[in-house]
């Protein structure tokens, strides 16, 4: 498979997760197998995610993998967040609809043991809008 187009890329998302918001913003890089980049796409982050969950607020480090064909999405994404004074890696598999790759709505759903990390209440679904600006 040859590659047509290699671009820096910066992600911004934002979403809803149980009991409160979620935001990241992140810098990699976007390929395309697709002259055009209608067809298919993949692109990894790391960043930055903060959450505000029942007035608990969590901070980390986030790496963002994600491939694209059509309209669909699918990735995951994994942190490494601190909150309550301890730190816990939470993985998050993700999948949703897309449009070439730069506007994305998706739903994740929160993968291992947290329970003793976030509140109470956290149900581990999640929607999420991000936005991918491709610096060309």
């Amino acid at each position: 498979m040859e590659i047509y187009s290699q671009a820096p890329v910066i992600r911004i998302s934002g979403g809803i997760e149980s009991s409160g918001f979620v935001g990241d913003i992140g810098y990699g890089i976007s390929s395309s197998e697709d002259p055009d980049g209608d067809w298919g796409s993949f692109y990894g982050t790391l960043g930055y995610e903060a959450y505000s969950l029942d007035d608990n607020y969590f901070q980390g480090v986030k790496m963002n993998i994600n491939a694209s064909i059509l309209f669909v999405q699918m990735g995951v994404n994994i942190s490494y967040i601190n909150g309550n004074e301890k730190w816990k890696t939470v993985f998050k598999p993700e999948i949703g609809i897309t449009y070439a790759g730069l506007i994305t709505l998706s739903y994740t759903y929160t993968v291992g043991n947290v329970t003793e990390f976030f509140p109470e209440n956290y149900n581990r679904n999640g929607f999420h809008l991000a936005f991918n600006i491709i610096l060309e």
